[in-house]
């Protein structure tokens, strides 16, 4: 059977590190044999929907095998996200939430709560562990809820089939050319579509997966990747810069590193390759699954021939399955782009979700034969995609849309690394956050910064604002900020 646990215990390569604790399919087989034990005891019917609250990315995949074996629909959430989860459901839907010992429950919170170990406990009989490993080899495919991000607009809720997404990340297995030899370190959480598409690679392909406990930090996530021979590093765009300076100190390289950010520019790209052997640049959504469309550069004639005024195509669809396409321009876009070739992405996708959940947990079936993607993309004559933009600027100033996405390309293409975020302040005014803790100090020039906004912005000042630090969204994105 095609589920999370039946590939799980076929699995003699399969393994996991976290915090130096190595752990092999069967060791995990037998946690997730103790978790099903346990909850079954509260479960009333077929029917129960099942909210998991790991405390990290080990537990996290725990939860995915358990509620594999369960064969029910199951919600995986994060401490930051539960709160908006909850708040958008019903408040007299039952709730059986299942969270690690030692954490406390979210707010609001009704019905049964299971507090559980992660680690391996008493053994079960041998029996019981017959019975649920003849179970798990026979399981049919559960379901799984996601929450997207609210980065680029209002959270909502999104239903999955499980055999779905794996043949989604095999797909991005066989993409990566992943095999039982593989070292990935997955930075991203199992609960959004980056970290779970590796994790899910990892187990089909029978590597080995390091699910990092280390905050973001250059050195000690390259020192990482050094003393365990990480050979598939997932990061942000906006992280290549940095960790490229630490392999070179270092005298390191990674043999591919994957951008998991929709923007990837040429500045970063010219650097990694210096430091990788392949840096894969692809593109996503929470609703297509693991993977849409996808690029390798190895080169600097890659860099040349897959770059559009300094950002990498998000390149190709990811096989023959997905269908891609752009159906419409906008105007808007005139004063920064070609609008003859830029619009909205839309797709088809095999690994689609199965549909939106609304309030009272039901879901609403997906019909539409293309997906918009409601991101802006450049198409050229080859057919490649460039991820521009969101399709609606999140800033409007006095009935304008501020070009911010523009804007920080330029700061990266001409002054290097920052972490940065337009916004606007109490009184309404135009602010762009600096984040001193992640930006080099140099590269906090007030002068060139505004020199580069007035470049593309005459209609307003944009008041500039270095803080100690910005808060992140659990998938490291700098939040909107209202100071």
């Amino acid at each position: 059977m095609n589920t999370f646990i039946s590939h799980l215990v076929n699995n003699h390569t399969f393994t996991v590190d976290y915090k130096n604790v190595h752990y092999t399919a069967k060791e995990i087989a037998d946690i997730v044999f103790q978790k099903v034990n346990e909850i079954e005891l509260h479960l009333n019917d077929g029917n129960d929907i099942i909210f998991y609250l790991p405390k990290n990315n080990f537990e996290a995949f725990i939860c995915l095998c358990v509620n594999s074996l369960l064969g029910t629909t199951g919600a995986l959430l994060t401490s930051n996200s539960a709160p908006t989860f909850f708040s958008l459901i019903s408040e007299h839907k039952k709730r059986l939430l299942v969270i690690s010992d030692r954490q406390r429950a979210p707010e609001g919170v009704v019905g049964t709560v299971i507090r559980s170990s992660f680690v391996k406990g008493t053994s079960l009989a041998e029996e019981r562990v017959a019975e649920l490993l003849e179970r798990a080899k026979m399981a049919s495919p559960s379901s799984l809820i996601f929450i997207t991000s609210g980065t680029t607009g209002a959270p909502k809720l999104i239903q999955h089939s499980e055999d779905k997404l794996l043949e989604g990340a095999r797909d991005f297995a066989t993409y990566l050319q992943m095999t039982s030899a593989s070292e990935a370190l997955c930075m991203f959480p199992v609960q959004f579509m980056y970290g779970l598409a590796v994790s899910l690679a990892s187990l089909l392909s029978g590597s080995h997966i390091h699910y990092s406990y280390l905050p973001y930090n250059p050195e000690l996530i390259c020192d990482y990747c050094i003393q365990h021979n990480i050979d598939i590093l997932t990061v942000l765009g906006d992280w290549i810069i940095d960790i490229c300076h630490v392999l070179q100190v270092k005298n390191a390289r990674i043999k591919i590193l994957l951008n998991a950010s929709d923007r990837l520019l040429v500045n970063q790209a010219r650097k990694a390759l210096e430091y990788c052997d392949t840096l894969c640049n692809t593109f996503g959504q929470t609703e297509s699954g693991p993977s849409l469309l996808h690029n390798k550069i190895e080169s600097e004639s890659d860099i040349e021939r897959y770059s559009y005024r300094g950002v990498i195509a998000t390149g190709f669809a990811l096989n023959d399955r997905i269908k891609v396409s752009i159906f419409e321009d906008f105007s808007d876009t005139k004063n920064y782009i070609d609008e003859e070739r830029c619009g909205e992405l839309f797709y088809q996708s095999p690994y689609c979700m199965d549909g939106y959940i609304d309030s009272e947990m039901n879901m609403l079936p997906h019909h539409s034969s293309w997906n918009a993607s409601g991101d802006l993309f450049y198409r050229n004559k080859e057919g490649c995609y460039f991820w521009l933009r969101r399709l609606k600027e999140d800033l409007k100033v006095n009935g304008r849309f501020f070009p911010s996405q523009i804007i920080y390309n330029e700061f990266v293409n001409t002054i290097g690394s920052i972490r940065c975020i337009f916004s606007k302040n109490i009184q309404g005014a135009l602010c762009l956050y600096i984040d001193k803790s992640k930006t080099p100090e140099e590269n906090i020039n007030i002068m060139t910064l505004k020199n580069i906004i007035h470049k593309y912005w005459n209609y307003s000042e944009v008041e500039i604002e270095v803080k100690d630090s910005l808060s992140q969204t659990p998938t490291n994105k700098l939040k909107l900020v209202q100071a």
